[in-house]
């Protein structure tokens, strides 16, 4: 964490504590304050005035950031917010600033908090040695401010699920197709269904042959030779007819949906 010092308030939430010491006296080892309002959700302030003792925090002030109201989130919910943490300097009208970085470069850590970890926050706030020494102006008449600032970073990224279905569908079929010489430049079979999808057989007799489906096609340019498919040595061409046999498999269906 890197700890500055400024001038200005913190932008969302502060919390006054009177008769501090009153806190450890009556046993209190954790505070949780009102919820209040940054960035679109409800949070909560969480201190530990003697330490978080399970996260090694003895001999400090934790302070923790929590999300709350979260039961009106829809299911899945995350927010990743960038957060600072003050405590306000009664001798110099300034205020120390404490926010974890995630370099060495000082990059802000963005947190994320979701289901399995809607808290975060620092075991080691504030030394006790430290906050309590009066000239440093943090407990001052057993008093002290604490306060938090919140930046949620809203997503604007969208996403998709690719969903894949092992299949298995095959079909076979053969099409004689006669007076080949005076077909157009496109010949279409008649639809036939493979896999839950329409298929045409397309073929093009001066060109390629071609397997589709609505729009999108896949075949072969150049699929055979024409020299070779007039041969009559090949046997392909036989009274101005040709034989055309297609063997297709679907193997596997996808879908995609839109994860917004």
């Amino acid at each position: 964490m890197t700890v500055e010092v400024r001038e200005t308030s913190p932008a969302h939430y502060l919390l006054k504590i009177e008769s501090f010491s009153l806190l450890s006296e009556s046993d209190i080892k954790k505070f949780e304050s009102n919820e209040f309002e940054a960035g679109g959700y409800k949070w909560k302030m969480i201190i530990y005035p003697d330490g978080n003792a399970r996260e090694n925090g003895s001999e400090h002030i934790s302070v923790y950031l929590a999300i709350s109201g979260t039961s009106s989130l829809l299911a899945g919910w995350e927010v990743n917010a960038i957060f600072t943490f003050f405590l306000f300097n009664q001798l110099r009208d300034n205020y120390l600033s404490v926010r974890a970085l995630m370099t060495v470069r000082s990059a802000e850590k963005m947190r994320r908090f979701q289901p399995i970890k809607s808290l975060w926050g620092h075991p080691k706030f504030l030394s006790h040695e430290t906050f309590k020494e009066a000239s440093n102006g943090y407990l001052v008449d057993d008093k002290c401010v604490i306060g938090a600032e919140i930046f949620v970073v809203q997503r604007q990224s969208v996403g998709e699920c690719l969903s894949m279905v092992k299949y298995n569908d095959s079909f076979k079929c053969e099409w004689k197709i006669c007076n080949f010489s005076n077909l157009g430049k496109d010949w279409f079979s008649e639809e036939f269904t493979v896999g839950g999808y329409k298929w045409k057989l397309w073929l093009n007799p001066k060109d390629c042959m071609w397997l589709s489906t609505s729009s999108p096609s896949w075949g072969y340019q150049g699929f055979l030779p024409l020299t070779q498919l007039h041969g009559k040595k090949n046997g392909y061409l036989v009274n101005d007819c040709i034989v055309v046999e297609v063997d297709l498999e679907v193997v596997f269906k996808h879908s995609v949906k839109s994860l917004s």
